[in-house]
């Protein structure tokens, strides 16, 4: 067998072991956590953080069912992460119109909106019965008198 040959089995070989083994990269996947709800205007939702100094993914989508389409979308998404020494949260933000922005919860809550305020994502510290902080979705009365129906996945 030739060098090159030798060569391609050992890699073939390498790379299967490390997919195989418990801990690598390759063997981790994601935790997920999907959130189904609705709210009224004037309502809220708040979700405990599953994790803490580790950033999370969040992904919030809502629709009314009311036949038409929010612009410029009905998305917004933000990365989270807690910080172990202070205990703060700290995040960037994703507004449904792309603007994005960054914080911490010792400078401000809100972490995104949809439709320029009419649903906003905040930030909470932690506390005894979250412990790693908490997201809130909250659905402006003064912005639309229609049910919102949400999706909120978290990924860390």
């Amino acid at each position: 067998m030739n060098k090159t040959k030798r060569l391609i089995i050992s890699l073939s070989l390498m790379c299967l072991a490390a997919i195989a083994m418990p801990g690598s990269a390759a063997a981790a996947s994601p935790n997920y956590v999907k959130v189904k709800f609705s709210l009224m205007p004037g309502d809220s939702k708040v979700i405990s953080l599953p994790a803490g100094q580790i950033p999370i993914r969040v992904a919030v989508s809502v629709t009314s069912k009311n036949g038409g389409t929010q612009l410029p979308s009905e998305l917004m998404t933000a990365l989270v992460n807690k910080d172990p020494s202070s205990g703060q949260l700290t995040w960037i933000g994703t507004n449904s119109d792309g603007s994005q922005a960054a914080g911490t919860t010792l400078d401000s809550h809100l972490v995104a909106s949809i439709n320029s305020g009419n649903v906003d994502l905040t930030a909470e510290t932690p506390t005894a019965a979250r412990p790693h902080g908490s997201l809130t979705v909250y659905q402006s009365p003064s912005r639309t008198s229609i049910k919102g129906y949400y999706i909120v996945t978290l990924i860390y």
